[in-house]
Protein backbone atom coordinates (compact mmCIF):
# COMPACT_ATOMS: atom_id res chain seq x y z
CA UNK A 1 0.00 0.00 0.00
CA UNK A 2 1.15 3.56 -0.73
CA UNK A 3 2.84 5.71 1.90
CA UNK A 4 0.51 8.04 3.74
CA UNK A 5 -2.24 5.41 3.97
CA UNK A 6 -4.81 5.74 6.74
CA UNK A 7 -5.92 2.40 8.18
CA UNK A 8 -9.25 2.68 10.00
CA UNK A 9 -10.09 -0.08 12.46
CA UNK A 10 -13.57 -0.10 13.94
CA UNK A 11 -15.16 -2.77 16.14
CA UNK A 12 -18.69 -1.38 16.26
CA UNK A 13 -21.47 -3.62 15.02
CA UNK A 14 -21.10 -3.11 11.28
CA UNK A 15 -24.31 -5.05 10.62
CA UNK A 16 -26.45 -2.51 12.46
CA UNK A 17 -24.68 0.82 12.03
CA UNK A 18 -22.60 2.71 9.51
CA UNK A 19 -20.22 3.88 12.20
CA UNK A 20 -17.12 2.74 10.30
CA UNK A 21 -18.30 4.63 7.24
CA UNK A 22 -18.75 7.78 9.30
CA UNK A 23 -15.25 7.43 10.73
CA UNK A 24 -13.87 7.36 7.19
CA UNK A 25 -16.04 10.32 6.18
CA UNK A 26 -14.68 12.34 9.09
CA UNK A 27 -11.17 12.03 7.63
CA UNK A 28 -12.44 13.00 4.18
CA UNK A 29 -14.49 15.82 5.68
CA UNK A 30 -11.27 17.27 7.08
CA UNK A 31 -9.86 17.33 3.53
CA UNK A 32 -7.72 14.19 3.46
CA UNK A 33 -7.36 12.83 -0.09
CA UNK A 34 -4.91 10.01 0.54
CA UNK A 35 -5.70 6.28 0.52
CA UNK A 36 -7.92 4.88 3.29
CA UNK A 37 -8.31 1.20 4.13
CA UNK A 38 -11.29 0.38 6.37
CA UNK A 39 -11.55 -2.68 8.59
CA UNK A 40 -14.92 -2.95 10.35
CA UNK A 41 -15.37 -6.00 12.52
CA UNK A 42 -18.84 -6.64 13.98
CA UNK A 43 -18.63 -7.03 17.73
CA UNK A 44 -21.39 -7.13 20.28
CA UNK A 45 -21.49 -7.25 24.04
CA UNK A 46 -21.80 -11.01 24.34
CA UNK A 47 -22.18 -11.74 28.02
CA UNK A 48 -21.70 -14.97 29.89
CA UNK A 49 -25.01 -16.75 29.48
CA UNK A 50 -25.05 -17.47 33.20
CA UNK A 51 -25.69 -13.77 33.81
CA UNK A 52 -29.10 -14.29 32.25
CA UNK A 53 -30.11 -16.94 34.79
CA UNK A 54 -33.16 -15.59 36.65
CA UNK A 55 -32.65 -14.86 40.35
CA UNK A 56 -28.96 -15.71 40.26
CA UNK A 57 -27.35 -15.50 43.72
CA UNK A 58 -25.66 -12.12 44.21
CA UNK A 59 -22.19 -13.53 44.80
CA UNK A 60 -22.30 -15.72 41.71
CA UNK A 61 -23.63 -12.88 39.56
CA UNK A 62 -20.88 -10.51 40.74
CA UNK A 63 -18.18 -13.10 40.02
CA UNK A 64 -19.46 -13.66 36.47
CA UNK A 65 -19.89 -9.93 35.86
CA UNK A 66 -16.29 -9.19 36.78
CA UNK A 67 -15.06 -12.04 34.61
CA UNK A 68 -16.95 -10.65 31.62
CA UNK A 69 -15.67 -7.12 32.22
CA UNK A 70 -12.10 -8.42 32.27
CA UNK A 71 -12.71 -10.46 29.11
CA UNK A 72 -13.87 -7.39 27.18
CA UNK A 73 -10.62 -5.57 27.90
CA UNK A 74 -8.44 -8.52 26.95
CA UNK A 75 -10.33 -9.05 23.68
CA UNK A 76 -9.90 -5.39 22.74
CA UNK A 77 -6.14 -5.53 23.33
CA UNK A 78 -5.74 -8.79 21.45
CA UNK A 79 -7.69 -7.47 18.47
CA UNK A 80 -5.55 -4.34 18.21
CA UNK A 81 -2.32 -6.31 18.66
CA UNK A 82 -3.28 -8.65 15.83
CA UNK A 83 -4.07 -5.78 13.47
CA UNK A 84 -0.75 -4.03 14.13
CA UNK A 85 1.26 -7.21 13.71
CA UNK A 86 -0.55 -8.01 10.46
CA UNK A 87 0.21 -4.59 8.98
CA UNK A 88 3.83 -4.78 10.10
CA UNK A 89 4.23 -8.18 8.47
CA UNK A 90 3.04 -6.60 5.22
CA UNK A 91 5.85 -4.04 5.40
CA UNK A 92 3.62 -1.02 6.13
CA UNK A 93 5.61 2.22 6.31
CA UNK A 94 4.91 5.96 6.60
CA UNK A 95 1.28 5.35 7.40
CA UNK A 96 -1.20 5.65 10.25
CA UNK A 97 -3.51 3.26 12.10
CA UNK A 98 -6.66 4.78 13.57
CA UNK A 99 -8.46 2.95 16.38
CA UNK A 100 -11.85 4.65 16.84
CA UNK A 101 -12.54 1.99 19.42
CA UNK A 102 -10.69 0.39 22.28
CA UNK A 103 -11.93 0.40 25.83
CA UNK A 104 -11.60 2.30 29.09
CA UNK A 105 -13.04 1.26 32.43
CA UNK A 106 -15.57 4.06 31.94
CA UNK A 107 -16.67 2.78 28.53
CA UNK A 108 -17.13 -0.75 29.88
CA UNK A 109 -19.46 0.71 32.49
CA UNK A 110 -21.36 2.52 29.73
CA UNK A 111 -21.72 -0.66 27.67
CA UNK A 112 -23.18 -2.65 30.53
CA UNK A 113 -25.50 0.19 31.49
CA UNK A 114 -26.83 0.46 27.93
CA UNK A 115 -27.32 -3.29 27.74
CA UNK A 116 -29.35 -3.32 30.96
CA UNK A 117 -31.33 -0.21 30.05
CA UNK A 118 -32.95 -2.10 27.17
CA UNK A 119 -34.69 -4.12 29.86
CA UNK A 120 -35.45 -1.04 31.94
CA UNK A 121 -37.21 0.70 29.04
CA UNK A 122 -39.05 -2.48 28.04
CA UNK A 123 -40.00 -0.87 24.72
CA UNK A 124 -42.78 -2.61 22.73
CA UNK A 125 -41.77 -4.60 19.66
CA UNK A 126 -43.87 -4.32 16.51
CA UNK A 127 -45.88 -7.47 15.82
CA UNK A 128 -44.65 -7.75 12.23
CA UNK A 129 -41.05 -6.80 12.94
CA UNK A 130 -38.90 -9.31 10.94
CA UNK A 131 -36.47 -9.44 13.88
CA UNK A 132 -39.19 -9.82 16.49
CA UNK A 133 -37.97 -13.13 17.93
CA UNK A 134 -34.39 -11.93 18.24
CA UNK A 135 -35.46 -8.65 19.85
CA UNK A 136 -37.76 -10.46 22.27
CA UNK A 137 -34.88 -12.72 23.32
CA UNK A 138 -32.57 -9.73 23.77
CA UNK A 139 -35.22 -7.90 25.78
CA UNK A 140 -35.73 -10.89 28.07
CA UNK A 141 -31.98 -11.15 28.62
CA UNK A 142 -31.67 -7.44 29.36
CA UNK A 143 -34.50 -7.63 31.91
CA UNK A 144 -32.89 -10.58 33.67
CA UNK A 145 -29.49 -8.90 33.63
CA UNK A 146 -30.93 -5.75 35.19
CA UNK A 147 -32.86 -7.64 37.85
CA UNK A 148 -29.81 -9.71 38.80
CA UNK A 149 -27.64 -6.60 38.93
CA UNK A 150 -30.13 -4.66 41.05
CA UNK A 151 -30.41 -7.44 43.61
CA UNK A 152 -26.62 -7.86 43.72
CA UNK A 153 -26.37 -4.12 44.40
CA UNK A 154 -28.94 -4.40 47.22
CA UNK A 155 -31.53 -2.46 45.21
CA UNK A 156 -35.18 -3.27 44.64
CA UNK A 157 -35.44 -3.83 40.84
CA UNK A 158 -38.93 -2.33 40.52
CA UNK A 159 -38.05 0.77 42.54
CA UNK A 160 -34.78 1.29 40.67
CA UNK A 161 -36.54 0.88 37.32
CA UNK A 162 -39.15 3.46 38.31
CA UNK A 163 -36.43 5.91 39.34
CA UNK A 164 -34.51 5.48 36.09
CA UNK A 165 -37.66 6.11 34.04
CA UNK A 166 -38.90 9.02 36.14
CA UNK A 167 -39.49 12.10 33.93
CA UNK A 168 -38.08 14.26 36.73
CA UNK A 169 -34.34 14.44 36.03
CA UNK A 170 -33.70 15.18 39.69
CA UNK A 171 -34.69 11.56 40.29
CA UNK A 172 -33.65 9.77 37.08
CA UNK A 173 -30.16 11.26 36.73
CA UNK A 174 -29.01 10.42 40.27
CA UNK A 175 -30.44 6.92 39.79
CA UNK A 176 -28.43 6.51 36.60
CA UNK A 177 -25.28 7.65 38.38
CA UNK A 178 -25.94 5.18 41.20
CA UNK A 179 -26.13 2.33 38.72
CA UNK A 180 -22.99 3.46 36.92
CA UNK A 181 -21.15 3.93 40.21
CA UNK A 182 -22.05 0.37 41.22
CA UNK A 183 -20.87 -0.93 37.84
CA UNK A 184 -17.70 1.12 38.14
CA UNK A 185 -16.97 -0.49 41.50
CA UNK A 186 -17.16 -3.92 39.88
CA UNK A 187 -15.09 -2.72 36.93
CA UNK A 188 -12.30 -1.56 39.24
CA UNK A 189 -12.17 -5.01 40.85
CA UNK A 190 -12.23 -6.77 37.46
CA UNK A 191 -9.15 -4.98 36.12
CA UNK A 192 -5.47 -5.77 36.33
CA UNK A 193 -5.48 -9.57 36.24
CA UNK A 194 -2.59 -11.57 34.83
CA UNK A 195 -4.28 -12.19 31.48
CA UNK A 196 -4.91 -8.45 31.09
CA UNK A 197 -1.31 -7.59 32.00
CA UNK A 198 0.01 -10.05 29.44
CA UNK A 199 -2.32 -8.78 26.70
CA UNK A 200 -1.43 -5.15 27.51
CA UNK A 201 2.31 -5.89 27.40
CA UNK A 202 1.93 -7.58 24.01
CA UNK A 203 -0.07 -4.65 22.66
CA UNK A 204 2.39 -2.06 23.96
CA UNK A 205 5.25 -3.96 22.30
CA UNK A 206 3.29 -4.17 19.03
CA UNK A 207 2.81 -0.38 19.01
CA UNK A 208 6.52 0.26 19.53
CA UNK A 209 7.49 -2.22 16.83
CA UNK A 210 4.93 -0.87 14.33
CA UNK A 211 5.96 2.75 14.86
CA UNK A 212 9.65 1.93 14.26
CA UNK A 213 8.76 1.71 10.55
CA UNK A 214 7.87 5.43 10.47
CA UNK A 215 4.21 4.80 11.30
CA UNK A 216 1.84 6.27 13.88
CA UNK A 217 -1.00 4.83 15.95
CA UNK A 218 -3.98 7.07 16.78
CA UNK A 219 -6.55 6.20 19.45
CA UNK A 220 -9.93 7.80 20.26
CA UNK A 221 -10.19 9.05 23.84
CA UNK A 222 -13.78 7.66 24.10
CA UNK A 223 -17.10 9.18 25.17
CA UNK A 224 -17.76 8.31 28.80
CA UNK A 225 -16.84 11.61 30.40
CA UNK A 226 -20.26 12.01 32.00
CA UNK A 227 -19.59 9.35 34.65
CA UNK A 228 -18.73 10.93 38.00
CA UNK A 229 -15.04 10.80 38.87
CA UNK A 230 -15.67 10.43 42.60
CA UNK A 231 -13.69 7.56 44.04
CA UNK A 232 -12.30 6.40 40.70
CA UNK A 233 -8.75 5.24 40.01
CA UNK A 234 -6.43 7.53 38.04
CA UNK A 235 -6.78 5.38 34.91
CA UNK A 236 -10.58 5.08 34.97
CA UNK A 237 -10.94 7.15 31.77
CA UNK A 238 -7.80 5.93 29.98
CA UNK A 239 -8.39 3.99 26.78
CA UNK A 240 -6.41 0.78 27.25
CA UNK A 241 -5.11 1.24 23.68
CA UNK A 242 -3.40 4.48 24.74
CA UNK A 243 0.34 4.21 25.40
CA UNK A 244 3.13 6.81 25.67
CA UNK A 245 3.77 6.22 21.95
CA UNK A 246 0.20 6.54 20.62
CA UNK A 247 -1.60 9.77 19.76
CA UNK A 248 -4.80 9.87 21.82
CA UNK A 249 -7.44 12.29 20.56
CA UNK A 250 -10.23 13.96 22.52
CA UNK A 251 -13.18 15.95 21.16
CA UNK A 252 -13.91 19.66 21.00
CA UNK A 253 -17.19 21.33 20.02
CA UNK A 254 -17.99 22.05 16.37
CA UNK A 255 -16.87 25.66 16.79
CA UNK A 256 -13.67 24.57 18.51
CA UNK A 257 -14.29 26.73 21.55
CA UNK A 258 -14.46 24.09 24.26
CA UNK A 259 -13.68 20.50 25.13
CA UNK A 260 -16.81 18.35 24.91
CA UNK A 261 -18.11 17.08 28.26
CA UNK A 262 -18.50 13.54 26.89
CA UNK A 263 -14.82 13.38 25.89
CA UNK A 264 -12.95 11.23 28.40
CA UNK A 265 -10.85 13.45 30.70
CA UNK A 266 -7.86 11.15 30.40
CA UNK A 267 -4.30 12.21 31.20
CA UNK A 268 -3.29 10.37 28.01
CA UNK A 269 -5.04 12.76 25.60
CA UNK A 270 -2.42 14.20 23.25
CA UNK A 271 -4.57 16.63 21.27
CA UNK A 272 -8.15 17.45 20.34
CA UNK A 273 -10.19 17.66 17.16
CA UNK A 274 -13.81 18.36 16.30
CA UNK A 275 -16.10 15.52 17.26
CA UNK A 276 -19.10 16.19 15.06
CA UNK A 277 -20.34 13.31 12.95
CA UNK A 278 -20.24 13.77 9.15
CA UNK A 279 -23.89 12.59 9.02
CA UNK A 280 -25.25 14.83 11.80
CA UNK A 281 -25.70 11.91 14.18
CA UNK A 282 -24.34 11.79 17.72
CA UNK A 283 -20.86 13.35 17.96
CA UNK A 284 -17.92 11.53 19.50
CA UNK A 285 -14.18 11.08 19.75
CA UNK A 286 -14.60 8.36 17.11
CA UNK A 287 -14.76 11.24 14.63
CA UNK A 288 -12.07 13.34 16.31
CA UNK A 289 -9.47 10.58 16.01
CA UNK A 290 -9.61 10.11 12.20
CA UNK A 291 -9.31 13.86 11.68
CA UNK A 292 -6.02 13.81 13.60
CA UNK A 293 -4.97 10.52 12.01
CA UNK A 294 -5.51 11.99 8.56
CA UNK A 295 -3.23 14.92 9.36
CA UNK A 296 -0.55 12.52 10.59
CA UNK A 297 -0.91 10.34 7.49
CA UNK A 298 -0.35 13.37 5.25
CA UNK A 299 2.66 14.38 7.34
CA UNK A 300 4.14 10.90 7.02
CA UNK A 301 3.70 11.03 3.24
CA UNK A 302 5.46 14.40 3.01
CA UNK A 303 8.22 13.60 5.52
CA UNK A 304 9.13 9.97 4.99
CA UNK A 305 12.42 10.11 6.91
CA UNK A 306 10.77 11.42 10.08
CA UNK A 307 10.03 9.16 13.02
CA UNK A 308 6.54 8.83 14.44
CA UNK A 309 7.40 11.21 17.29
CA UNK A 310 8.83 13.78 14.88
CA UNK A 311 5.72 13.66 12.69
CA UNK A 312 3.48 14.12 15.72
CA UNK A 313 5.49 17.15 16.86
CA UNK A 314 5.30 18.64 13.35
CA UNK A 315 1.50 18.30 13.25
CA UNK A 316 1.12 19.83 16.70
CA UNK A 317 3.42 22.73 15.82
CA UNK A 318 2.05 23.53 12.36
CA UNK A 319 -1.59 22.44 12.34
CA UNK A 320 -3.01 23.16 15.79
CA UNK A 321 -4.21 26.07 17.85
CA UNK A 322 -5.03 26.43 21.53
CA UNK A 323 -8.42 25.46 22.96
CA UNK A 324 -9.82 28.64 24.61
CA UNK A 325 -9.40 28.67 28.37
CA UNK A 326 -7.16 25.58 28.47
CA UNK A 327 -3.59 24.51 27.76
CA UNK A 328 -4.84 21.91 25.28
CA UNK A 329 -4.17 22.01 21.53
CA UNK A 330 -6.71 21.28 18.80
CA UNK A 331 -6.50 20.74 15.07
CA UNK A 332 -7.23 23.95 13.15
CA UNK A 333 -9.48 23.08 10.14
CA UNK A 334 -8.17 26.03 8.13
CA UNK A 335 -4.57 24.91 8.60
CA UNK A 336 -5.33 21.26 7.88
CA UNK A 337 -7.26 22.13 4.70
CA UNK A 338 -4.24 24.00 3.35
CA UNK A 339 -1.93 21.20 4.43
CA UNK A 340 -3.98 18.50 2.72
CA UNK A 341 -3.84 20.45 -0.55
CA UNK A 342 -0.05 20.02 -0.74
CA UNK A 343 1.31 17.55 -3.25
Amino acid sequence: MAVGTLYVFDNFNANKTDHGDRVVRAARHEGFQGPIVEHSKPERLNLNQDLYTPSMPAGEFTKNLRADMARLQVKSLQMATGELKSLESQGTQNSVVNFSSGMSKASVVDQYYKKMFVGVEDAPIAEHDPQRKQKEAELAQAKTLFNNFARAANQDPSKLQADLLNPDKKISEPAEQRVKQALAGQMEKASGGQEFKQAKAQYDAAVVSFEKNHNSVVVAAENSGDISRAGKSADFYDNILSTPETTTVGAVSADGKQIETYSNPSKNVTLYARGQSPKATDPGTSYSAPRAAAALAKAHALNQQMSSAEVERLVEKQLTTSVPGTTARELDPTKTAAYFSQQ
